[in-house]
């Protein structure tokens, strides 16, 4: 077999280098996709769902909202009506970097203030609670 050429070895060892770049480069891509993937996890939302009920009177609303932003909490979905004169209201807001146990004492105190019955649920625990 005639040895290589000069041009045939230069050609093999470009190739080489090529398939090193292109693991290197995978393997970086793969590295920034683990990272990437840490990151939304770290950042995933803590959501809750507030459950409010009581006798129908002024300033429910503007008292669970207040306690809620003072917290920095962020409300997703809101329902509320009134039924026969009681106030019902369900909210999922999203707890990320809140403290449930602050905003519990919080709440606990604002049910006792206007005779009303607060639950803060962490989402998973409900959904849990409530699979069939």
């Amino acid at each position: 077999m005639p040895a290589p050429t000069d041009s045939q070895s230069q050609a093999k060892g470009q190739k080489s280098n090529n398939l090193f770049l292109c693991y290197s480069v995978l393997r970086l891509e793969i590295s920034n996709l683990i990272f990437y993937k840490h990151e939304v996890t770290k950042m995933e939302k803590k959501r809750a769902v507030v459950s409010v009920i009581g006798k129908d009177q002024i300033g429910i609303i503007a008292n669970v909202t207040t306690i809620l932003s003072n917290h920095k909490i962020n409300i997703l979905d809101i329902s509320q009506t009134i039924l026969q004169g009681f106030f019902t209201m369900m909210m999922i807001v999203d707890m990320t970097g809140a403290n449930l146990e602050d905003l519990q004492k919080e709440m606990d105190e604002l049910a006792e203030k206007l005779n009303l019955k607060i639950n803060i649920q962490l989402e998973d625990i409900f959904q849990a609670m409530h699979r069939i």
